[in-house]
């Protein structure tokens, strides 16, 4: 009896760890990003220069942070990232993160690579509205 229970619990359990690998990965994935947002922006608030940013932060509508935004470009280039935005409601708090990832290509004279860091601050609703579309400029 106990070695047919065990019999038919060994292929669920490979198939559970099999689809699970996955889901685990992604989520380390999703909280690396997370963490790397976080330290950017810890990174901004120590930077002297950030004083006027911070004052436009309490009164942003959102924000947008991309901690390894990658550029690079021989003739054809292409720059691109993952990162997070949050929703500030009214009442001043946060909204948890929502992942996105940013990307665009170029053609002309350019050589190089380059990596940075990136936050946006999205002032107003309709900059907010337009953000939540599918593209945007």
């Amino acid at each position: 009896m106990l070695h047919r229970l065990l019999r038919s619990l060994v292929p669920a359990l490979a198939a559970f760890t099999l689809l699970a690998a996955p889901m685990a990965h992604a989520q380390s994935e999703s909280q690396s990003v997370i963490n790397d947002a976080r330290q950017t922006l810890a990174d901004l608030r120590h930077n002297p220069e950030f004083g006027t940013a911070a004052q436009a932060m309490r009164h942003a509508r959102a924000v947008v942070i991309i901690p390894h935004l990658y550029k690079g470009g021989f003739i054809v280039g292409g720059s691109g990232g993952v990162g997070v935005m949050m929703v500030q409601a009214r009442n001043g708090t946060w909204s948890n993160p929502a992942f996105y990832a940013i990307g665009s290509a170029s053609f002309g004279l350019q050589i190089g690579l380059e990596r940075s860091e990136m936050v946006l601050l999205v002032m107003t609703q309709k900059g907010l509205n337009g953000l939540l579309q599918d593209s945007f400029k």
